[in-house]
């Protein structure tokens, strides 16, 4: 038995990693997955990049910044499978959605028309001289990140000088929105459900609404870690397909949401997990959600370049990100 540390950050994305370890997928893969409780995904990077991690739930923007050599990557990733794909939401204060409705004169709905209001309320506050708007995504390099970039933009409102983008581990964005230090915020579930329930603010907008498909969270390892040998890298992508599978049994629900909701993975109550996953959009089961594809890296690089965190991004290595041919290697002798 292969025993691997394998870190996550409480998300709902993480199931399928805690499900390999917890229902013994990985056992019957010959592995025993130690699961890390990441408070951040700064935590995740540099304890994946000094080996403390064998392998991690990872932001997929992460592979491409750690080929790129950015700040406090040292170490290039690769991913044999993906964990999901889309999910987040946009989530906005009290204060701030009540301010959109009275501008526009009704709650909105689509991200356009929260575009719209939000537009109005930060020229209103620049006409006045108040505080910059602030919103916080998780990490700088982020699907959450381009995002929100995106949907400002589209609004006209310029990311890079209007408002004020921020960054926060997933477990404190609720609390930040209820204490006013953030007016929104960009996470996946169950954050913002979480927010919510404590009066913080409401789910706006969930990412689908604008955009299918997007690369989310990959299973990532260091490639030149020791345990890419001929067996283990197989057997742990075996593990997380059987794990999908078995989320994707609508009978194994309740078990699902009772095992995430345990203080040890994502730490909140069943049913708030079950409504946020029921309307996020969240993809996490599926051959085609969880093989990786190269063409992902080039989303993610043209997000960077637009926005302005590289100059340039140089995509030779994309296929030795995001590897398929690992994904089709286990996929293809899967029992």
């Amino acid at each position: 038995m292969k025993r691997l540390r394998v870190g996550f950050v409480p998300l709902v994305d993480a199931a399928n990693v805690i499900v390999a370890a917890r229902c013994g997928f990985a056992e019957a893969e010959g592995l025993e997955l130690e699961l890390s409780r990441e408070r951040s995904w700064a935590s995740v990077r540099d304890k994946l990049s000094v080996g403390y991690l064998d392998a991690a739930h990872v932001l997929s923007p992460m592979l491409v910044a750690s080929h790129l050599q950015l700040p406090n990557f040292s170490s290039p990733l690769m991913a044999p499978t993906m964990l999901s794909l889309d999910g987040n939401e946009v989530t906005l204060s009290s204060r701030l959605t009540d301010l959109c409705s009275g501008i526009l004169g009704y709650t909105p709905k689509e991200p356009a028309d929260w575009g719209r209001g939000i537009a109005h309320v930060i020229k209103e506050g620049h006409q006045r001289g108040g505080t910059p708007l602030t919103f916080a995504c998780v990490f700088p390099y982020s699907s959450h990140a381009f995002l929100l970039r995106d949907w400002l933009a589209t609004a006209g409102v310029d990311p890079n000088r209007d408002v004020n983008i921020t960054v926060l581990p997933p477990v404190m964005m609720a609390d930040a929105l209820g204490e006013g230090s953030v007016d929104g915020f960009c996470a996946g579930p169950p954050w913002g459900r979480l927010a919510e329930e404590h009066g913080a603010g409401r789910v706006a907008f969930r990412a689908v609404q604008m955009q299918k498909m997007v690369p989310e969270k990959a299973l990532a390892m260091r490639m030149t870690d020791p345990l890419r040998d001929a067996e283990t890298v197989p057997n742990l992508v075996r593990a997380i397909i059987r794990a999908s599978r078995w989320i994707a049994d609508e009978d194994n629900a309740d078990s699902l949401f009772a095992m995430l909701s345990e203080r040890d993975c994502v730490g909140v109550a069943p049913q708030t997990i079950r409504s946020a996953v029921d309307r996020s959009g969240m993809q996490l089961f599926g051959d085609n959600v969880l093989r990786p594809d190269p063409a992902h890296a080039k989303w993610i690089s043209d997000e960077m370049e637009r926005w302005l965190q590289v100059d340039t991004t140089p995509l030779e290595q994309r296929n030795a990100m995001f590897r398929n041919d690992l994904f089709d290697e286990a996929l293809n002798t899967l029992a």
